[in-house]
């Protein structure tokens, strides 16, 4: 653990020790929340009476460790035993459950855009932007109202998952590159 120092004692070697110790460096909320909750951490729907759709819009950084955590394991081959071990899903639920146990999104019990956000995050640890899926650019609000659109459901994704700018670039170039119109939303979500 790095030795607490006067602030004019400061030097440049004590980000090089933080990032060591793992208190900062890029997507550290994840080491975090994987080193809190271990080898097995609850099911979103074993602790929550709300539906899906509540917890992806009032848990999304919570939701988004555990379908990142969740990938993981399915890449490893140890999910399945994970799945075993935690409460059934209730009815409400079972669209995220089968979509984080196969990798492949399933369609949601109901229309509502936090619900499908949840459906994909579970399936792909990461949501498919906007334009990828054909919206435009004005579907984009930012009001996060009962109207919210899957772009409203992204951006407030993207604004709890991506602390760093390595890690949002990254998932940038993993995505077909945004059309004109949204250039100025992207550049936004930059900052």
């Amino acid at each position: 653990m790095p030795k607490l120092r006067a602030s004019e004692a400061l030097s440049d070697a004590l980000p090089a020790e933080l990032e060591a110790a793992g208190v900062i460096g890029d997507d550290v909320g994840l080491v975090a929340w994987e080193r809190l909750h271990g080898a097995s951490p609850p099911a979103p729907w074993a602790s929550r009476e709300e539906a899906p759709a509540h917890a992806v819009r009032y848990g999304t950084r919570e939701f988004d460790f555990w379908a990142r955590w969740c990938a993981k394991r399915r890449a490893e081959g140890s999910l399945a035993a994970w799945l075993a071990a935690v409460a059934p899903a209730p009815e409400p639920w079972r669209a995220v459950r089968e979509a984080v146990e196969s990798g492949t999104p399933v369609e949601p019990p109901s229309s509502h855009v936090y619900e499908r956000a949840g459906v994909l995050l579970a399936a792909h640890a990461t949501l498919p932007a906007p334009w990828a899926l054909g919206e435009e650019a004005g579907s984009l609000r930012e009001k996060f109202d009962e109207h919210d659109s899957y772009a409203d459901a992204w951006s407030l994704w993207v604004r709890h998952r991506f602390d760093d700018p390595k890690t949002w670039h990254e998932y940038l170039q993993a995505q077909p590159h945004h059309p004109k119109a949204w250039a100025k939303a992207v550049t936004r979500l930059s900052r």
